[in-house]
């Protein structure tokens, strides 16, 4: 790995502190309107809301009110809501808040990461089924679907059980669903 490039986990934990920090200093929880990154030689990251596009071209509306074309270069890594890692745009919601790696020039941004910002939550199972369940946390309701917890807790979840997921939530609807789950340490 070159030195301008970062990890996947040193890119997903960067959004993470960007959440952490907006909610905290810039509109209060649950906001992800910030991002703590510094540049990386020639990379830059940025933070906005996804407008539209298709492929590897798509347009987002960054924090500072501007608008920016964003090219991905090809190999570029995509990552989504709910779907992980996607080939291309299409799968971005509208109004979705996104992270965006690469470097601006004229306005367009020719980027090699995308991502959706995620959030964190915990809480404690309350009722369960052996596929699925609905977790209620301070912030609303979170769905972690039966794909989440094959993966992440084979072998279930007993009703007081406490736990920390990592969120995604769809703009179109605002239902919050958990990508990821784990037991606290």
């Amino acid at each position: 790995m070159s030195d301008c490039e970062i990890s996947r986990r040193e890119f997903i934990y960067r959004t993470a502190v960007s959440t952490v920090l907006v909610g905290a200093f810039v509109e209060g929880p649950g906001s992800a309107w910030s991002f703590a990154a510094t540049p990386a030689e020639s990379n830059e990251f940025w933070v906005g809301q996804f407008t539209r596009g298709s492929g590897l071209s798509g347009t987002v509306e960054l924090i500072d009110g501007s608008t920016a074309v964003v090219n991905l270069v090809s190999g570029s890594f995509l990552n989504h809501g709910i779907e992980g890692v996607v080939s291309g745009l299409e799968s971005f919601v509208p109004g979705e808040e996104v992270v965006i790696k690469g470097t601006r020039s004229s306005g367009a941004i020719l980027a090699t990461e995308l991502q959706s910002v995620y959030t964190g939550t915990t809480f404690t199972a309350a009722t369960t089924t052996d596929l699925s369940f609905t977790a209620n946390t301070a912030g609303g309701d979170v769905i972690v679907p039966a794909e989440t917890m094959k993966r992440q807790q084979p072998a279930g979840v007993t009703r007081g059980e406490s736990f920390a997921a990592t969120v995604w939530t769809d703009p179109r609807d605002g239902v919050a669903t958990a990508v990821g789950l784990a037991q606290p340490s």
